[in-house]
């Protein structure tokens, strides 16, 4: 009776191997999942460093009005009425 038993649990883990080393779900699978669920856990945390990158600058700027007309002015070459625009370009070496 254990010799049966016994066969019959080798059968059992030959009919197994096949699925654990190719198809779905087997060891190189899993492997490989893991390393793109690791990929996308950095890209996430990099995306949620430029989210709250982000939400200090909203907040930055609800808090200073001025910062509005700030960035305008330097980031988009924006003049008031009257003022007059000077664009000094660094000859290159």
């Amino acid at each position: 009776m254990r010799k049966v038993i016994s066969i019959l649990i080798l059968v059992c883990i030959l009919l197994l191997q096949p699925s654990l080393w190719s198809g779905e779900g087997s060891i190189p699978e899993v492997l490989h999942l893991r390393k793109i669920i690791h990929a996308q856990q950095l890209d996430l945390d990099s995306l949620k460093q430029r989210n709250q990158q982000l939400a200090e600058q909203l907040k930055y700027i609800k808090a200073n009005p001025e910062s509005v007309e700030e960035h305008a002015r330097y980031k988009l070459g924006m003049i008031k009425k009257g003022e007059s625009y000077y664009q000094v370009i660094m000859p290159v070496e």
